[in-house]
């Protein structure tokens, strides 16, 4: 996967631990319906002056069409959860630290935006269909018009005309 991010240096990154953005699209991501698969993203591009950094998810909480299932050194993996549509956008910010029992300690921050897949791109549908996002199948566009909203007085308006 291409990561959108320059090559990392041959001389190596010293004793800097350095992070940045990762921008995932549309074309190398998952379907946002597909709960049951993972998408990892490579940390390729980053530098990491330790063996075993320590991560943090920032926003947690706040995180939204998707759970992250594990974050380490390689990359962070993460999870559709079926709330969003396509193109949604995750967003995940994160901090690292490398502490390797000296006095010194190197951190970062870093995030990644993952842009969730559109099955339906490409996919033709006829009139008066549309493409469902989780399938990627066409399906018929149905109205419910039965949600109508009573009136307060019990009456009903059935002229046609609207009334305010």
């Amino acid at each position: 996967m291409n990561n959108n991010c320059g090559t990392p240096t041959s001389s190596g990154c010293g004793d800097c631990l350095q992070l940045g953005h990762i921008l995932v699209g549309c074309a190398n991501s998952i379907a946002p319906c597909d709960t049951g698969s993972t998408l990892k993203i490579p940390f390729d591009c980053f530098c990491f002056p330790c063996t075993t950094p320590v991560f943090k998810i920032l926003n947690e909480a706040s995180i939204q069409y998707a759970t992250v299932v594990s974050i380490d050194k390689t990359g962070i993996t993460i999870r559709p959860d079926g709330t969003g549509g396509a193109n949604s956008k995750v967003s995940i910010d994160f901090f690292a630290a490398c502490d390797e029992g000296t006095c010194d300690v190197t951190s970062d921050f870093g995030s990644v935006s993952i842009y969730l897949k559109d099955i339906c791109e490409g996919v033709p549908c006829a009139d008066g269909e549309r493409c469902n996002d989780c399938s990627g199948l066409c399906e018929d566009i149905t109205i419910d018009l039965s949600g109508q909203k009573p009136s307060p007085s019990g009456e009903e308006n059935t002229s046609g005309f609207l009334l305010n």
